[in-house]
């Protein structure tokens, strides 16, 4: 994205530790539940879905083999509506661009 070479051991030891929390993510705050905190959204949903969101301006979705927290994004955009999109959009342009 910046154009500078990234540090492949770097990468690795963040992908692993990121694998680490969306472990948990899937086994312990969405195991029985459609949002982090319950049956509704809350700031925690708002806060994670906004992280989690960030690696797609380097065109990596974190999320893509992961069924469970893909429904719980999907539920998430649901709730917000056209205000995901909006609050994403610098995010998807530098998507598409990295796909170049």
């Amino acid at each position: 994205m910046t154009g500078q070479a990234t540090e492949a051991v770097k990468v690795e030891r963040a992908v692993t530790e990121l694998n680490g929390t969306l472990d948990k993510l899937e086994s312990m705050f969405l195991k029985s539940q459609p949002f982090l905190c319950g049956d509704d959204i809350s700031l925690a949903d708002l806060l994670a879905i906004c992280e989690l969101m960030q690696p797609l301006a380097g065109g990596r979705d974190v999320l893509q083999d992961r069924p469970k927290l893909l429904a719980w994004r999907s539920r998430v955009q649901s709730a917000l509506q056209d205000s995901f999109d909006d609050a994403h959009v610098v995010l998807y342009r530098l998507r598409d661009k990295a796909k170049l």
